[in-house]
C-alpha cells in the first residue's frame, strides 16, 4: 500500500512539473509571437572567435560577426547575445557565465552590412591558445534611426557558430 501511495505521489509530482514546463513554454511563445510570424529585419553571419583584433577592440580574444540590414530604415544600434564554449564539444571557458551581451552604436544603411567585434578580454582569466567556439548568436535588440525598435528576447532568430 505504501509503495502504491509513493508511486501516485511521484506521478502527481511529475505531471505537475510537466504542466509547469509546458505552461512556461506557451507563455514564452505567446509573449514573443510578434517575432515568430515575421522574418527578422537583418541577416547574421556565423560568429567566430578571433585572437587578433582587426579594429583594436580587444587584446586577447574577441568575437567577429556581420549584420546585414534587410529593412528600409537605417540601423543605429544593436544588442548582440552569444554563448562562448571551450570548443565545439562544449564546456565553459570562463570562471563565470559564458553568455555574453554586447551593445554597439553603429550605422547600417538599408541593404548595407557591417562587421562587428565584441571583446572577450573582460571575461577571460588566462590568454587562450586556440579560439573559443561561439554559438547561438542573436540580436536581442535593433534600434533604428526613425525611432523604431525591434526585439527578440528569447533568441528566436540566431546564427550558429563555425565548426
Amino acid at each position: 500500500m505504501k509503495n502504491k501511495k509513493n508511486r501516485n505521489s511521484l506521478e502527481t509530482l511529475l505531471l505537475t512539473v510537466l504542466i509547469l514546463i509546458l505552461s512556461s513554454v506557451c507563455a514564452c511563445l505567446f509573449f514573443s509571437c510578434d517575432s515568430l510570424f515575421q522574418s527578422p529585419p537583418f541577416i547574421l553571419s556565423a560568429p567566430e572567435c578571433v585572437l587578433t583584433s582587426e579594429t583594436g577592440n580587444f587584446r586577447f580574444a574577441g568575437v567577429k560577426f556581420s549584420v546585414w540590414n534587410a529593412r528600409q530604415s537605417e540601423i543605429k544600434g544593436i544588442t548582440a547575445v552569444f554563448s562562448v564554449f571551450k570548443d565545439a564539444q562544449g564546456g565553459n571557458p570562463f570562471s563565470g557565465k559564458n553568455i555574453v551581451t554586447a551593445d554597439f552604436d553603429c550605422t547600417i544603411a538599408p541593404g548595407g552590412s557591417l562587421q562587428f567585434e565584441a571583446a572577450l578580454d573582460a571575461y577571460i582569466s588566462e590568454i587562450p591558445e586556440t579560439p573559443y567556439y561561439i554559438d547561438f548568436l542573436y540580436l536581442k535588440e535593433v534600434l533604428y534611426a526613425d525611432g523604431q525598435k525591434w526585439s527578440d528576447n528569447i533568441g528566436t532568430f540566431f546564427a550558429r557558430g563555425k565548426k
